[in-house]
């Protein structure tokens, strides 16, 4: 087995991963902002 050699099931294993941290770091950004204009409201 070499290990610069991905198989398309660890890709897409890592594209998911990323997708969804992404998708985390988007609604957590949409809380903070949320929580900022109801301040100042």
């Amino acid at each position: 087995m070499s290990r610069n050699k991905l198989t398309p099931q660890d890709t897409s294993g890592r594209l998911w991963n990323f997708v969804v941290n992404f998708f985390w770091a988007i609604v957590w950004l949409g809380r903070s902002i949320i929580r900022i204009v109801k301040k100042k409201i």
